[in-house]
């Protein structure tokens, strides 16, 4: 009986889809044009014992003649759902502990004296606290086709689960680990670099992708060596080097967990036999509920830690110190990443500016630096409060870090490049303006308005998705995206999709007001 769940299938029927790597073998099914292999389980469930604890690979079935079924995706890790007003709904996705699975796309199998094709690794996006390898307006078939590359989704652990820190509430001796869900993806990493090629794949040819806490994901490990060798190059939507944790401000996250599920501090054989319903429940009621206290500095929240082992340096300062310099990156924003926050009702009012002030001195200190900021955001904001606070937060946590991020790759000898999105819904939504997340769908070639509510009336709409996930392709295959990169290109980004091709003056602005910031 093969371990874990691993299933036989009959291998008698007709027109199989079956790849073998290493004496193993997956069915998989067609979707459209393309075959995808659906649940298959790269690491060990993650439970009782296990939750909190570093990944452990699956092992592969002794009997070779051993057939595993990957027809049908893997659950989703625990989480809250919340309502996209954007998406479609589809069907309810399941949701369990043993959630460490992914999925693969790909043209055509592995043939001989072919060479294999680029492989697009996908982190999903989702706070830190959700997300779906398989959910979403994604369509991973399509892109797989359209892009002539194997698609990879990867399934992680989220929340607290996967990103909570216990070292210095459980001390040395316990069976924990920081950055759990980090963890797993480096694993799925290590899956894909030994059994793609099986898959058409090209292992020396991965580019890691994601939006969001994806994209931090990303970068966080390219600062990790192990995971790094397993990577050519990535592309990051709506993050980059930085949202790194200290464990000061992740052990006040894990000691009010603690208190919220009514557990003494360390009590960790209390803490893996809560209910994972009730885990998650308490993790949303210690986290900061205002979006933008959250990804302040020392803001509650969850995310990757800088604990000094599993993460070792900041990957920032990893990117400065030249260790990135041999993989290529991407970073792409939205022109007002913040305003979903706001249009979704997740960010309180502000009644003065001093609050307004209080929250640009989080970020970059108190004293001149501040002060500097202040004024350039009352002008850019144009005496709206809330507008000041939008525009500052789009850039503090979004578009300087990947200013910063770009500039030391290239002062470090590698290569980087910056896009931004500009593109606006019609219609209702046309408030949101180019939020956070609304790249997504166009880098997938989304264009379907059945799929993707935005879309509706947006005659532009199949254009933009052909020319975003084209550059896609093209950073896959040739490791260049197709506009001048940061060394060549002018202060900003050096494509803005479906806006001017000018940079805005309040734009260099803001940035050279960033630039006398710490």
């Amino acid at each position: 009986m093969p371990p874990f769940g691993l299933k036989t299938v009959d291998s008698g029927r007709a027109d199989p889809v079956i790849a073998r790597s290493q004496g193993v073998a997956w069915r998989g099914l067609r979707q459209g044009a393309a075959l995808a292999f659906l649940g298959i389980r790269y690491g060990l469930p993650p439970t009782g014992q296990h939750r909190f604890a570093a990944p452990r690979p699956a092992p592969l079935p002794a009997d070779p003649d051993t057939v595993i079924a990957a027809r049908q995706a893997g659950p989703d890790a625990w989480q809250s759902r919340r309502p996209n007003p954007f998406v479609a709904d589809g069907p309810p996705r399941a949701m369990d502990e043993d959630c460490l699975h992914l999925n693969i796309w790909t043209p055509a199998l592995a043939e001989p004296q072919t060479p294999g094709r680029p492989v697009l690794v996908h982190l999903f996006g989702g706070g830190f606290q959700g997300g779906s390898a398989s959910d979403g307006a994604h369509d991973a078939a399509g892109l797989c086709q359209r892009s002539d590359t194997v698609v990879v989704r990867l399934g992680f652990r989220v929340g607290a689960a996967g990103f909570l820190w216990l070292g210095d509430c459980c001390g040395s001796g316990a069976d924990v680990v920081a950055n759990p869900g980090l963890l797993d993806a480096q694993l799925a990493l290590r899956w894909v670099q030994q059994h793609i090629s099986a898959f058409g794949g090209d292992p020396a040819r991965v580019t890691l992708f994601g939006l969001s806490s994806g994209a931090f994901m990303a970068a966080a490990l390219l600062a990790m060596p192990a995971a790094r060798a397993c990577v050519a190059q990535a592309w990051m939507q709506s993050g980059s080097a930085s949202r790194i944790l200290s464990r000061d401000q992740a052990t006040a996250v894990a000691c009010d967990l603690f208190g919220q599920l009514g557990l003494a501090p360390g009590d960790l054989a209390g803490l893996r036999a809560v209910e994972p319903a009730r885990l998650v429940a308490a993790q949303e009621a210690v986290l900061d509920a205002d979006l933008g206290d959250r990804n302040a500095p020392g803001g509650r929240t969850l995310g990757v830690v800088l604990d000094g082992q599993t993460l070792a340096e900041h990957p920032l300062q990893a990117i400065r110190c030249g260790q990135v310099a041999g993989h290529r990156l991407v970073l792409l924003s939205t022109r007002d990443e913040a305003r979903l926050w706001f249009r979704l009702g997740l960010m309180r009012r502000l009644d003065d500016e001093a609050g307004f002030a209080a929250e640009v001195a989080r970020f970059v200190g108190p004293g001149e630096p501040a002060a500097q900021l202040l004024a350039v955001y009352r002008l850019a904001g144009e005496g709206d409060l809330q507008a000041m606070r939008e525009r500052f937060l789009t850039d503090a946590v979004y578009a300087v870090p990947a200013l910063r991020t770009a500039l030391a790759q290239t002062a470090a000898g590698g290569a980087a490049w910056l896009a931004q999105l500009d593109w606006s819904p019609p219609g209702e939504f046309a408030a949101f303006g180019a939020s956070h997340g609304m790249c997504e769908p166009f880098v997938w070639g989304q264009s379907d308005p059945a799929v993707y509510r935005l879309l509706q009336g947006d005659r532009q709409a199949p254009a933009l998705a052909a020319e975003m996930s084209d550059a896609l392709r093209r950073f896959a295959h040739s490791g260049d995206p197709g506009w001048p990169d940061v060394a060549a290109a002018a202060v900003g980004p050096g494509r803005i999709f479906a806006g001017s091709a000018a940079v805005p003056q309040d734009h260099s602005r803001r940035l050279a007001a960033w630039q006398l910031a710490p």
